[in-house]
């Protein structure tokens, strides 16, 4: 790396990163000469940071990475701008390690975690595979995707767990409450928009003691598919939607009085059924031995 900047032109890709993570993108990128940044401040001055958070986690600078140059001509393309920084790519990495953001032999994708309070009405989540702070070309861009974990319903973490029956917990945890979980989406070609159909029901299990709150597990099954997108940018999308019915198990104690009334009516039946039969076989003999004598 040296104190100067590579001349404007050639631009491979742009991306807000730290160093060292544009240059194992550099590295991996078979396509990428080099890139400059910005390294240090402008002579104006900046405003102050609005709390303290913006001290610990400063903002990376915009990287430029330039392709289809030579060693030779990057360097001759070289300015002697004293605020930007400049790195030229000598060979490609052996590592198939990659960083943020890549055109050809970018990374294997972000992240995205939360719990999202929605109204209990049919709704979408969509996620537009893009951002503002970053160039795409649309034609690379690939939606495939892996859905670690989607429930419906407060996590485990917040709820009771130490007064939560084992029962219950295994409901919550059942696969029907967790279909997508692990399951990966796969785009063979780019632009192709994934969405997710989800049809939800509510499982109510109520306990007969007052110490124990009712449990809300909620059940859901799903149907994937794959289109072209019309804008050409792709999407991820979860669909659900809440049905009206919901399924309400619920254990309920036999009183003494009822068991006492079932047992006496169960002892008379068969009293009675015993009688008739006996009124039965004793009318058939009588009819019997009047035609013998």
């Amino acid at each position: 790396m040296c104190a100067s900047a590579l001349s404007a032109g050639s631009d491979l890709y742009r991306a807000k990163m730290s160093a060292e993570d544009a240059e194992t993108y550099c590295g991996t990128n078979e396509k990428c000469s080099g890139f400059t940044w910005q390294s240090k401040a402008s002579s104006a001055p900046s405003p102050p940071p609005k709390d303290a958070k913006a001290k610990e986690a400063p903002e990376h600078p915009l990287v430029y990475f330039k392709g289809g140059l030579t060693v030779e001509a990057a360097r001759t393309n070289m300015n002697t701008d004293q605020a930007w920084s400049a790195y030229i790519k000598t060979a490609n990495a052996t590592s198939s390690k990659s960083a943020s953001g890549s055109v050809d032999h970018g990374p294997e994708g972000c992240r995205v975690a939360g719990h999202l309070a929605v109204r209990k009405v049919p709704g979408s989540l969509k996620l537009y595979l893009h951002s503002p702070e970053h160039d795409h070309v649309v034609e690379k861009l690939n939606s495939s995707h892996s859905v670690n974990e989607l429930w419906f319903g407060e996590p485990l973490s917040k709820l009771e767990t130490t007064r939560l029956p084992t029962a219950d917990a295994a409901e919550l945890m059942s696969p029907t409450s967790h279909r997508l979980d692990n399951m990966a989406f796969m785009s063979e070609e780019s632009g192709h928009s994934h969405v997710h159909y989800l049809k939800v029901v509510t499982k109510v299990i109520k306990h007969q003691s007052k110490r124990l709150h009712d449990t809300i597990a909620y059940k859901y099954t799903v149907h994937s598919n794959r289109y072209d997108s019309k804008d050409g940018v792709p999407a991820i999308e979860f669909t659900y939607d809440l049905s009206p019915i919901s399924i309400v198990l619920e254990q309920e104690r036999m009183p003494v009085y009822r068991f006492i009334t079932s047992s006496c009516a169960i002892i008379g039946g068969v009293f009675t059924v015993i009688g008739l039969l006996e009124n039965i076989i004793h009318y058939t003999a009588a009819q019997m031995m009047k035609k013998t004598i």
